[in-house]
Parts: C-alpha cells; sequence; structure tokens
C-alpha cells in the first residue's frame, strides 16, 4: 500500500507535466525521490520483496496515466 499510494501521486503529477504542460518537474523529480525513498525503506526492513515494491509503484502509477491518455486520444 505504501509504494501503491505514491505511485498513484506520482502518476497524476506526472501526467499533468506530460499532458496539460503544467510545469510540475521539481514537484514530479522530489515525489519520485520520495517514492525510491519509501520503497528502499521497506526492502531495509525486510517488509516486501523487490518485485512487491516495483509492482505496487506500477499498480498505484498505471491508473492514473491511462484513462488521462485515453482522454486526451478522444480529443484530437
Amino acid at each position: 500500500m505504501h509504494t501503491t499510494g505514491i505511485g498513484g501521486i506520482c502518476g497524476v503529477f506526472f501526467a499533468c507535466l506530460l499532458i496539460w504542460g503544467v510545469d510540475t518537474r521539481l514537484l514530479t523529480a522530489s515525489l519520485f525521490l520520495i517514492a525510491g525513498m519509501i520503497g528502499s525503506s521497506r526492502l531495509v526492513v525486510k517488509a516486501h520483496t523487490s518485485g512487491q515494491v516495483y509492482i505496487g509503484f506500477i499498480a498505484g502509477f498505471i491508473p492514473q496515466i491511462l484513462p488521462l491518455f485515453f482522454y486526451m486520444l478522444s480529443r484530437k
């Protein structure tokens, strides 16, 4: 749940950056850094495997990007 949550937040701000051109570069980079720290902390305490951390992030990130991507395709 930790990396899924931060993955979703990263997805929203990444979509704002790519799709709408909103300048969220610094915030997006900071969020990705925080996501790495969260993922690393889960690995250090041996609460998850690296695969679980990656899948958790992707499970949060992709559902935020895909609907916005398809929305932009439909508007062209």
